[in-house]
């Protein structure tokens, strides 16, 4: 063999770990791996098929990637969930960003701070083989403060916006309990346009949360950020950030115009502002919302959309965990840009876990307009128009798995959906472990590519229709057909209904849905006590105007969904039985934290908007209400409204038992008499399941 030809096969070889060059447009080209900004706990990637020229490769999309990680220290290996095969022409051509075609994918549930060894496999039987390591760390948690802090307190409006103007990095300035109110005619509380460091951030921190009160008053923010990187805002109160439409301004709580990165909110109350977090447009990186509760302006059971939002949060690297919140119209999501995305960028791998939605207008979780490894994973939402929410996205992959979701009335599951005949239908979506608890599961309209549902359990009041959805359940390309596919299947459902998955693929009941489709071959009808501790009610119709709530979500040992799943990489590999279980917990799991953590927050039930009690009156309407500062909707010594039993028949309270004419009524056994006003007093009953 001449020296040029060894030359010529060496660099081919060298080559093939970043785009080599093949003659056959069937053989895959992955060039080098992208990484996206990784937060504490999962690490965000993407592979791009390299082109030859304006040929594609891996023309006849036989490829593929598989991945197993471990620390880079030393360790187990664990195998990753397969990388999605991103297909352009699945985007839209409207869409706002564009990519080519790629591997994308992600790897979850790792600790902080540390190297990951991670191993991709790529194949294709059309003549490509290779294993390719490479090292790659998630971020640190967010400090606790300083490494070198300078204290600078405050205690006047004046005092506040002066050392805001000209904090450097390290300073924790002290905000001192009061209230620091916006005068008419200012657009926020406070602004920030200075940055901090990753050592030393700028920390607003406040001396007492409840009584530490930020208020605008009326006008649109509290906290105004621009251009601002490491500023950490801790303990206070947020209130009275209200639109203005005659100025064209929208009422936040918090916005942070320009570049942002290593910003933190944790542990703060946002309650009297029509809007929440606005960390949107430009390049937001490395974010940590944690630990807030958050009330937005509406009452429940109020439907619409108003288009008060939570948290609106785009870019990579960024994490939305442990909040607790309400009231809002879409809860927490992304959405549609304003700058090109020159500026902005995509919006790529971000972590959503542990937040509670005690109810949402619209979506508790929104994926619209991202364009993949989004993670939203261990969350309880309940009392929604829709879980989450496709509307659309681009490319993918979007995960969600092992949240709660329970809601009454005629809620949604998935909203999928188009948004504008510019944008191609949403893609790849990933939907495992969930419990889905509502009176049907519609999965709205339009269609779908690459869509994969595994391991959920749907759970509502028996005798409703069980799924019922227009959408076309695709495969990964518009000439695949209907969904050929894609993967629905090993779910199951707590009666037997009509089902329809997509047009034409409709069925009176689970037998003949299977037969008839290629959808769960291996799914089940689990009719038995399904929970360990059952819920106080199924999701039902008339639920739609009163809040339904679950406690407890695991499973009874005698539930046919346990041991009925199947094993999904990275989610659902490790077991205890024969197969993992169908749903959000494995038999023997400890109960999640779901919600805030390190500190409690006792909302008025008073004045919060809704029917705590379930009886019909809100607030200062209900018997139960001594005044607006009453923290519990139960009455003292009624015994038609103090949650409890009286007369041991079963029933408790009006409506449910029949000898309660109205809640006012003081006893369970005659109505009217019979109540003794020098009992004692009922505890609160508390809205949140902890």
């Amino acid at each position: 063999m001449s020296l040029w030809r060894r030359l010529a096969l060496l660099m081919l070889c060298a080559g093939l770990g970043a785009g080599a060059v093949h003659a056959d447009p069937n053989v895959m080209n992955p060039g080098s791996v992208v990484f996206d900004d990784s937060t504490p706990y999962s690490i965000g990637f993407k592979v791009p098929l390299i082109p030859e020229g304006s040929q594609d490769t891996d023309a006849n999309e036989n490829s593929s990637v598989s991945i197993r990680f471990r620390p880079a220290a030393g360790g187990s290996w664990r195998a990753g969930y397969p990388p999605l095969l991103v297909m352009e022409e699945n985007i839209g051509n409207g869409a706002p960003h564009h990519e080519g075609r790629n591997y994308s994918g992600a790897i979850w549930d790792l600790q902080p701070d540390t190297t990951y060894q991670i191993e991709f496999t790529f194949t294709d039987p059309d003549g490509y083989n290779e294993t390719r390591t490479v090292n790659h760390a998630t971020r640190s948690e967010p400090r606790s403060g300083p490494q070198n802090p300078s204290t600078v307190n405050v205690s006047t409006l004046s005092q506040l916006r002066t050392a805001a103007q000209n904090a450097q990095p390290g300073q924790v300035i002290t905000v001192a309990a009061g209230t620091y109110r916006a005068s008419s005619g200012d657009d926020y509380v406070v602004e920030f346009r200075n940055s901090g460091t990753a050592a030393n951030p700028i920390v607003l921190r406040c001396a007492d949360r409840e009584s530490t009160i930020l208020d605008a008053a009326g006008e649109i923010w509290v906290v105004h950020m621009q251009s601002v990187d490491h500023l950490y805002i801790e303990d206070c109160t947020l209130t009275g950030a209200l639109s203005r439409p005659q100025r064209s301004k929208t009422g936040f709580a918090v916005t942070a115009e320009g570049d942002t990165d290593g910003f933190v909110f944790r542990r703060n109350i946002v309650r009297g502002c029509d809007k929440g977090l606005y960390l949107k447009n430009f390049r937001k990186t490395n974010i940590d919302v944690v630990d807030n509760w958050m009330e937005g302006p509406i009452s429940f059971p109020q439907r619409g959309t108003s288009g008060s939002e939570g948290i609106v949060i785009h870019g990579s690297g960024n994490v939305v965990a442990h909040n607790t919140m309400r009231g809002y119209g879409d809860s927490i999501g992304t959405s549609r840009a304003q700058e090109s995305t020159s500026v902005m960028g995509p919006h790529r791998h971000m972590l959503w876990y542990g937040n509670v939605v005690e109810w949402s207008e619209d979506d508790c979780f929104e994926f619209d307009y991202a364009h993949g490894n989004i993670i939203a994973t261990r969350n309880k939402c309940m009392n929604y128009n829709s879980c989450f929410s496709a509307q659309p996205t681009f490319g993918g992959p979007f995960y969600f798995f092992r949240n709660v979701c329970w809601s009454g009335g005629m809620s949604r599951h998935l909203k999928i959906a188009m948004a504008q005949s510019t944008y191609g239908p949403p893609s790849g979506l990933r939907v495992f472990h969930n419990l889905i608890g509502q009176t049907w599961t519609n999965y709205y309209s339009d269609s779908t590519w690459d869509y994969v549902q595994q391991n959920n359990l749907f759970v509502g009041a028996p005798g409703n229709t069980i799924v019922d959805s227009s959408t076309r359940f695709r495969g990964r390309r518009a000439d695949s057909g209907n969904h050929p596919d894609a993967t629905i299947d090993h779910n199951a459902y707590n009666d037997d209904g009509s089902f329809r998955y997509g047009p034409g693929n409709d069925a009176s009941n689970f037998a003949t849905f299977q037969s008839r489709t290629s959808f769960e071959a291996n799914g089940l009808i689990d009719d038995t006590q399904i929970f360990a501790t059952p819920p106080a009610e199924l999701p039902s119709s008339s639920a739609s105007t009163r809040f339904v709530s679950i406690v407890d979500p695991r499973l009874a040992s005698a539930a046919r969904s346990v041991d009925a799943g199947t094993p999904i990489p990275n989610i659902s590999d490790s077991f205890a039985g024969s197969a993992p279980d169908i749903g959000p917990y494995e038999r023997g799991d400890s109960l999640y934290p779901y919600g805030i953590r390190g500190w409690s927050f006792d909302s008025i039930q008073c004045s919060d908007g809704i029917d705590n009690d379930g009886d019909g009156n809100i607030d200062g309407a209900d018997p139960g209400c001594a005044n607006g500062n009453d923290p519990s909707e139960r009455g003292d010594y009624a015994q038609c409204d103090n949650g409890l039993d009286d007369d041991s028949d079963g029933d408790h309270d009006f409506p449910d038992d029949a000898q309660c004419s109205t809640a006012a009524d003081t006893s369970e056994e005659t109505g009217g008499g019979g109540g003794d006003p020098t009992d004692p007093p009922s505890p609160p009953v508390s809205l949140r399941a902890q």
